[in-house]
């Protein structure tokens, strides 16, 4: 027997569709995406960008920005 469960949502359903198998596969690997991007940011620095500043480019570098120390509780993408 198969079945699909679903943490997030509280849901279990067994002999699930193929639709349905498709879904949480889906879910699964945006999930997991979010997982890499957080431990990408993992010990990098905080760094402000003042409120007047549009864009950030390579050839005009940002110096006012000021450097943060904190340590934030990013459980998902959202967070950031």
């Amino acid at each position: 027997m198969m079945a699909a469960v679903d943490g997030f949502d509280g849901e279990v359903v067994f002999e699930p569709s193929e639709e349905i198998c498709s879904r949480a596969r889906n879910r699964i690997r945006g999930e997991t995406e979010k997982q890499q991007i957080l431990q990408e940011m993992k010990g990098k620095e905080n760094i402000t960008v003042p409120a007047n500043i549009k864009e950030f480019t390579s050839e005009q570098p940002d110096t006012s920005g000021a450097i943060l120390q904190c340590i934030p509780n990013i459980a998902d993408t959202a967070d950031i």
